[in-house]
């Protein structure tokens, strides 16, 4: 019971107040165990919990953060093989499945960078394209592992999948890495704007 200080109670903790009393003081009724189990499981879920937001702080901060120039909704400045180019950040499902599509054309100097939140084998389609690409999938150090060239339009529904997982995809415009004689290897280079 819990004392209101408008009200009296004939509640006592102290012995000399329960001798006076003659009541004993109440006692609460003892808790079950915690079954050896449901602890486990508690912290195991606790610690799902804790990896699951470092992981999203981690993936926010590294990919994201003001040092990696990377910032959702926006261009950003790259290099491939000494050629900068200015690409769309296509870092959301919604961006990445929109990509290119309903374009009529690309200037030469841009393209769009696919940021993925972790390592995977995506695969790529022309779906509602109207001009050619070159598609590059690079690994999280930014090595080029994976191309496609001059992709057409004509080719829709054929899929286009690395044989290894890729955290960033480039799509550029059809010939450019003929033209700079792109290969595996080739470094990604994010550049300040």
């Amino acid at each position: 019971m819990m004392r209101n200080p408008g009200r009296v109670s004939n509640y006592s903790t102290s012995k000399a107040d329960s001798d006076r009393v003659g009541t004993s003081p109440a006692t609460l009724p003892e808790k079950p165990p915690v079954k050896p189990y449901i602890l486990r499981l508690a912290m195991l879920s606790g610690f799902v919990i804790a990896i699951g937001l470092l992981s999203v702080w981690v993936f926010h901060n590294h990919v994201h953060a003001p040092g990696s120039m990377v910032q959702p909704g926006h261009s950003l400045d790259i290099e491939l093989k000494g050629q900068r180019f200015v690409v769309e950040i296509a870092d959301t499902t919604t961006l990445r499945e929109q990509g290119l599509s309903n374009r009529q054309n690309l200037a030469s100097d841009r393209g769009m960078l696919f940021i993925f939140q972790q390592p995977d084998k995506a695969c790529f389609w022309m779906k509602d394209m109207r001009f050619n690409l070159d598609i590059l999938w690079f690994d999280t150090h930014k090595n080029l592992i994976y191309q496609q060239k001059n992709l057409s339009p004509s080719t829709y529904p054929q899929t286009y999948c690395p044989p290894m997982p890729a955290l960033y995809v480039v799509e550029v415009n059809a010939g450019t890495s003929a033209k700079l004689g792109l290969a595996p290897g080739d470094v990604l280079t994010f550049q300040k704007q």
